[in-house]
């Protein structure tokens, strides 16, 4: 399994997505680091902003634990639409036995924060400060209606079926005649000499 995976089609994942991070809001940062001493989003915070607008827009999240490297906790974290359309990520975290912890803490806190940087990540989740001096105003997202790419611009028919257009509407012997004599012998293609050839044919018939 890679880092990142998704199903053959997502693009009824795609919308719902879009939906759903247009509404979502910015995850509290209620829990607080004792050692770096400031304050951060927990696990809870992000599944409170992630999970109900995501299950409005027809969207499950599932987070499990997988085989990784000697002393890594591994994450998969899934995104499932009511389609069945999906997309998945894998992250390692390690870990190891701190002082006035046992490896089986350590192990739990490496899983909880693998949880929670994954599914903050996979969903572009953004982590307010709560303490109403360093918050920044909260950002409104702006939906931007979607518009088709321009089309390339058509390129001018070439010589060949500039005569071929003049060919189609040349009525009597005359006139072909005088187009014969006009176009020049570089110009004279085997397709327009054809349809030079059935046209002749077509008129002379219709006299």
């Amino acid at each position: 399994m890679s880092d990142y995976e998704t199903s053959a089609e997502i693009g009824d994942l795609a919308k719902a997505l879009v939906g759903a991070q247009m509404a979502m809001p910015s995850a509290v940062k209620d829990a607080k680091n004792p050692h770096l001493r400031n304050t951060y989003a927990d696990l809870g915070s992000v599944r409170a902003a992630v999970l109900p607008v995501f299950l409005a827009h027809g969207i499950a999240v599932t987070q499990g634990a997988a085989i990784g490297e000697a002393g890594h906790v591994a994450v998969v974290t899934q995104f499932t639409h009511v389609s069945g359309q999906w997309m998945r990520s894998r992250v390692e975290v390690p870990y190891q036995e701190q002082k006035g912890t046992n490896i089986a803490q350590a192990y739990g806190s490496a899983l909880s924060y693998a949880r929670r940087y994954a599914l903050s990540a996979l969903a572009c989740v953004v982590a307010e400060d709560d303490d109403g001096t360093t918050a920044a105003p909260p950002r409104i997202p702006v939906a931007v209606p979607w518009q088709p790419p321009a089309a390339a611009a058509a390129e001018p028919p070439s010589r060949e079926e500039q005569h071929l257009t003049t060919l189609a509407r040349l009525a009597t012997g005359a006139e072909l005649a005088a187009f014969a004599a006009d176009v020049p012998a570089a110009e004279k293609t085997p397709r327009l000499r054809a349809a030079f050839t059935a046209r002749l044919a077509a008129v002379r018939s219709a006299q």
